[in-house]
């Protein structure tokens, strides 16, 4: 016995799930694959339905390590060499569906040569595919061990190795090209102390590997290493230069003293202003701003004339002398007493510099003193002409200062002597004669 039904119509039911139109293929480290992914919304029998506006995600299949410390992301340009568990997934991660129930994606690219395993999620299900990822053409250069041990004036003291690789980082072991490399001194500006990098800034490819083995800059601070394969022109919307991160270059050693200050060729006796300020600086010239601090002296010629606190302790690569003094004026050394003849030496242990040569001036007077005391006389008798002179308190003649020196004639107050009916205090040697005693 048969018994038919009445006709009747099954309709597609609501969309549980997608489908594949078309499989990812054709795809090379870092462009786009070839085959795009396309998809149809389907219900839970695998009809097609019709329904426009539905997000369908793509992402990377992750694995224990994918997501965890050490994996690549897309802000990081030098990612592992062909780390399996850490591939990019390039272009628009979200397609949305349009009336007829289709979805397509149009920029899909992966990084990381090898085979990759694709998740496409919508409507609480996911399907997966497995993409096998070739290595594409030379098109980068790719910073694999960045330089360390960065001291100014001297070679990094580990080189960068550099490899050729595709636009995915993928390396290139056929690749043959010079690798160029660019030292950026950041905050650096021409003229600059030790505004200058050093070595052989090209280096040949062997096996798709380029080995620097001098490159170094005499400037102390912030630095970036760049490289490129010299035979890739453009490189489309993205940079041809590969970076490293800024890096720090630290000052050399100790090697050099620089007067920085008290450029006076003029002093008062007793008193240097401005202060003595001397730098700490590496052979390349870069002042020792971060290093410790270090003890520096000072002495004179003639040697022991200074005085006061003639050892101090650096700070941040900069020693100022602000409490030494010379007494004697040049009056006791030279013929002439406004000549420049002292100089001050500093040190700091085999490292010294001289200063320029310069003149110390007596204070103002504060005594008359005999220069010659009156002798071989009687009563009623030249006293064997006598003569005085003024002294300020430390004992040096005060002579007035000269039209001809670069200084106002009331430098050291010495304008401001006093006077008296038998001292003729514009005498240039401050010594007066007394011929008319009796």
């Amino acid at each position: 016995l048969k018994l038919d039904s009445a006709v009747f119509t099954v309709s597609i039911g609501p969309a549980r799930g997608l489908s594949f139109l078309t499989y990812t293929s054709g795809c090379r480290g870092g462009v786009l694959c070839m085959s795009q992914p396309t998809f149809q919304i389907v219900d839970a029998s695998g009809n097609a339905v019709a329904l426009a506006g539905v997000a369908v995600s793509a992402a990377v299949v992750a694995s224990a390590s994918t997501s965890d410390q050490g994996c690549c992301t897309e802000a990081k340009q030098n990612c592992p060499v062909h780390n399996l568990l850490c591939p990019i997934l390039g272009g628009a991660k979200v397609a949305v569906s349009v009336s007829a129930g289709k979805v397509t994606f149009t920029d899909v690219s992966m990084s990381t040569a090898g085979a990759v395993q694709l998740n496409f999620t919508s409507l609480g299900s996911s399907i997966f595919e497995s993409v096998h990822v070739r290595v594409g053409p030379a098109a980068r250069a790719k910073i694999v061990i960045p330089p360390m041990g960065l001291v100014a004036g001297s070679a990094f003291e580990r080189q960068p190795i550099v490899i050729a690789s595709d636009f995915g980082g993928n390396w290139i072991s056929s690749a043959t090209d010079n690798i160029t490399a660019m030292v950026t001194l950041l905050g650096c500006t021409p003229g600059d102390l030790g505004c200058g990098s050093f070595g052989t800034m090209s280096a040949q490819n062997a096996a798709g590997i380029s080995r620097f083995t001098d490159l170094g800059t005499r400037y102390a601070g912030p630095i970036r290493l760049e490289f490129r394969l010299v035979s890739v022109p453009a490189c489309g919307a993205v940079s041809c230069w590969s970076t490293t991160e800024v890096m720090q270059v630290s000052p050399g050693v100790p090697s050099q003293l620089v007067v920085v200050s008290a450029t006076a060729e003029y002093f008062c006796s007793r008193n240097m202003t401005p202060p003595w300020v001397l730098d700490i600086r590496d052979k390349s010239g870069n002042r020792l701003v971060a290093s410790d601090s270090y003890a520096l002296s000072v002495t004179s010629t003639p040697s022991d004339q200074v005085e006061g606190t003639t050892t101090v302790q650096s700070n941040a690569g900069q020693a100022s002398f602000q409490n030494i003094y010379i007494t004697k004026s040049c009056y006791f050394y030279a013929y002439e007493p406004f000549e420049l003849c002292y100089t001050l030496t500093f040190r700091l242990g085999d490292i010294t510099v001289t200063s320029y040569p310069f003149t110390v001036l007596s204070g103002p007077a504060t005594a008359m003193e005999f220069h010659t005391q009156p002798e071989g006389t009687s009563v009623g008798a030249p006293p064997g002409y006598p003569s005085v002179r003024l002294v300020d308190v430390s004992g040096n003649p005060v002579m007035p200062i000269p039209t001809s020196l670069p200084v106002s004639s009331s430098f050291c107050g010495v304008a401001s002597m006093p006077s008296g009916p038998t001292v003729d205090s514009d005498k240039f040697d401050g010594v007066n004669l007394l011929p008319n005693m009796v």
